[in-house]
């Protein structure tokens, strides 16, 4: 019973402005995840199953994802050793399937892969319109401080049909790293 009463005199506003606080910081959430998710991406490969999550980072198209995510199903890794480097040479597909929150689909050429640290970017084709893509510009991660409240935005595994990116949030926890 301690516990409990502990418990929720952490989490229940003590005095009449703490409210307030707590609304004005749902809504500085919200007011985040609003402005970013449309440029969070869906990356798929054209003929294979699986994929991951991106995000775009300039009007022009240009995505930030993760090498895995582009890497050829089924190919060995770069450096692998023995019979199986021998089967392909070129670790990731050319043209990935790009789908956005508001469930239109693209196609983006990958422009270069970084196995090392699991990078990779891609280049969305045009839109037949000719307007900019929604974009998140990078920010500078040398100000990031321990502590910080941070969020993740994605489709891990595609779980997500209509390409909408679950959000979920938490803090710095080390930098450096």
């Amino acid at each position: 019973m301690l516990t409990l009463s502990l418990l929720f005199s952490l989490v229940s506003p003590q005095e009449p402005g703490d409210l307030d606080l707590v609304r004005k910081a749902e809504t500085a959430r919200t007011t985040v995840v609003a402005k970013v998710q449309p440029s969070v991406c869906s990356v798929m490969a054209l003929d294979s199953p699986g994929g991951g999550s991106g995000v775009i980072i300039d009007p022009l198209g240009f995505i930030v994802s993760n090498f895995h995510v582009v890497q050829k199903r089924g190919r060995p890794k770069p450096g692998a050793k023995g019979a199986k480097a021998k089967r392909d040479d070129d670790p990731s597909n050319k043209v990935m399937k790009i789908g956005l929150p508001d469930g239109k689909l693209y196609k983006a050429d990958v422009l270069g892969i970084d196995p090392g640290s699991d990078l990779a970017i891609l280049l969305l084709h045009p839109r037949p319109d000719g307007k900019p893509f929604p974009y998140s510009p990078l920010g500078d991660s040398d100000a990031l401080l321990v502590g910080e409240t941070v969020f993740a935005m994605g489709n891990p595994f595609l779980l997500a049909t209509d390409f909408a990116p679950t959000t979920t949030f938490g803090i710095v926890s080390g930098t450096r790293r």
